[in-house]
């Protein structure tokens, strides 16, 4: 039993070894493939990688101008809202005194008075 055992493990190592053998050329020329695989590989993955961060660059860019345009749309809209509410008001205030004068002439010249005599104290005790 025992020399059947050592029969059968001495086959088995010599069928690895001559299979170890056989592929030596091969196994032995597999690892300057890969090198040169691998020298080759990270100059064509960096340009690669080059090429889509340049893409996404590019499309980041043109995401950031159109919500840049986006924006400037938007705050141009609020200012001419803005403009047209101030000039309403202001258009308002501006009637509001104007009939406050028709109706109290008297009341408006001397309430002008009054601000004029206090701007002129102001002014002259400097």
């Amino acid at each position: 039993m025992e020399q059947e055992q050592e029969h059968i493990t001495g086959q088995k190592q010599r069928k690895d070894y001559a299979y170890a053998s056989e592929n030596a050329e091969s196994a032995a020329g597999y690892p300057r493939d890969m090198t040169s695989a691998l020298s080759k590989e990270p100059a064509d993955s960096m340009a690669d990688l080059t090429r889509k961060a340049q893409a996404t660059w590019e499309q980041a860019k043109q995401v950031a101008a159109e919500k840049a345009g986006e924006a400037q749309q938007t705050v141009m809209d609020r200012v001419h809202r803005t403009e047209q509410l101030v000039l309403e008001r202001g258009q308002q205030a501006c009637s509001a005194t104007e009939a406050y004068v028709h109706e109290n002439p008297w009341r408006a010249i001397a309430i002008a008075a009054s601000i004029g005599l206090l701007t002129g104290l102001i002014i002259s005790r400097r």
